[in-house]
């Protein structure tokens, strides 16, 4: 199952019961506004839901403020049910800025019965 069709990649499966999926750790520049979306295939009624998950640290293990000792909040790109039709790929996309503290991301695609790919976070352009 592939978003453009490609016969030598796949997507990822995430099913109801699931605990989702989440990316490596990659570093991020704080305060710096990103384009952020992946493509969905919602197989029943549920959300399209990836979000990028903020660390103040290089290693992804700290997800609080470290002068407040706050959570981060999540960055998210989310698709409701009137927007997305059943068995039919859909680009899901927004900006997101992370915060002056944030150092590092991993991006987590949660809710069941949805497949996702071709999921990016870039600083130039809203692109795969």
């Amino acid at each position: 199952m592939d978003a453009t069709g490609c016969s030598t990649s796949g997507s990822i499966e995430v099913d109801f019961g699931d605990t989702g999926a989440t990316s490596p750790c990659f570093p991020v520049t704080p305060g710096r506004t990103y384009f952020f979306g992946f493509m969905g295939l919602r197989q029943q009624t549920s959300d399209l839901y990836c979000d990028v998950i903020p660390f103040s640290d290089v290693a992804c293990s700290l997800r609080t403020d470290p002068s407040t000792g706050d959570v981060l909040p999540l960055l998210g790109a989310q698709s409701s049910p009137p927007n997305v039709v059943n068995g039919v790929w859909t680009r899901v996309d927004e900006t997101v800025t992370t915060s002056a503290v944030t150092q590092s991301a991993r991006v987590g695609c949660v809710i069941g019965a949805s497949f996702y790919d071709m999921v990016y976070m870039n600083g130039s352009s809203a692109s795969f």
